[in-house]
């Protein structure tokens, strides 16, 4: 790990030992950094086909090798005045890792203020919801491994839903669209999915602000065999919440006209809606985010 005077904090993998500078084998992201993320950063490097294993040598334990850069990534969130960390060699091989040498440097005097460019996923937003039929669900940001699940649960999203979703007749969520909902700036863009207790998502809440993030846009999707139940009212509410803590203003949500359950669950939440004067096609639904409305964090 290394600190650049434009990125802050970078995570560094790749070939090591005495000769590192002369391999020059390495792949660089930015914390925050999951699972997949790091699986994704080793499979950069040459020394890649290497770990998979060859002639008499077993594959290494990549998933622990993984496990490494994310525990690395938590370190550099959870203490900021860390400037770099150098873990050279890290000995990798089919029974785990070990680190052989490690060197640390922080900064003169304890910082507090994060340097990190992407914003760590809020997961204390992670919570159970209730909805007002009684069927319980868990809820959560979403991660950058998720777009696999994302696809189900799209798949699973009966025709006009997905047309009101994207406001566009789609057969399929292409793989750019389901990329730009999981590789995101959370302080911009967040989406939270709805969560089955069988481990499936039932639902998603997409919320998307402007630079100055006083205005955002809200998006929602069910699950055609999860509705009627509550299900869109208790994430919408989730999401109102979440809106108010980040000191979002103003908040919409663009719906077409022949939808009109969701127009009229957003009008009972407090939104005011009415036909778009651009597009007789659309409705907009708008809050305006008031100190009296009682949102409570979780």
């Amino acid at each position: 790990m290394a600190t650049d005077e434009t990125f802050g904090p970078v995570i560094i993998v790749g070939a090591g030992g005495k000769a590192v500078e002369r391999l020059a084998d390495r792949a660089i992201d930015l914390p925050p950094i999951d699972h997949g993320r790091a699986l994704t950063m080793i499979s950069r490097t040459r020394i890649a086909r290497l770990l998979d294993g060859f002639r008499d040598e077993a594959p290494a334990d990549i998933s622990a090798l993984a496990v490494v850069l994310e525990t690395l990534s938590a370190m550099v969130i959870d203490m900021p005045d860390i400037l770099e960390v150098d873990i050279n060699p890290l000995l990798v091989d089919a029974d785990g890792v070990v680190a052989l040498d490690a060197r640390v440097r922080i900064t003169p005097e304890p910082r507090f203020d994060s340097t990190l460019v992407i914003r760590p996923v809020p997961m204390e937003w992670s919570a159970e919801l209730a909805t007002r039929t009684g069927y319980r669900f868990h809820v959560r940001p979403v991660l950058s491994g998720d777009e696999p699940l994302l696809a189900r649960f799209f798949e699973r999203v009966a025709p006009d839903d997905l047309r009101h979703r994207f406001l566009s007749s789609i057969r399929k969520v292409s793989h750019d669209q389901l990329s730009r909902m999981t590789r995101v700036d959370y302080r911009r863009t967040i989406s939270f999915l709805g969560f089955d207790p069988d481990g499936s998502i039932i639902a998603v809440g997409m919320l998307a602000a402007d630079p100055d993030r006083t205005h955002a846009e809200v998006a929602l999707a069910t699950r055609a065999d999860r509705k009627q139940r509550g299900i869109s009212w208790s994430l919408l509410s989730h999401i109102m919440r979440y809106a108010k803590s980040e000191g979002i203003h103003v908040v919409e949500a663009i719906e077409q006209s022949d939808h009109l359950e969701a127009i009229r669950m957003e009008e009972e939440m407090g939104f005011t809606a009415a036909p778009d004067p651009n597009d007789p096609t659309l409705w907009v639904a708008r809050r305006v985010m008031t100190p009296s409305q009682d949102e409570q964090t979780p």
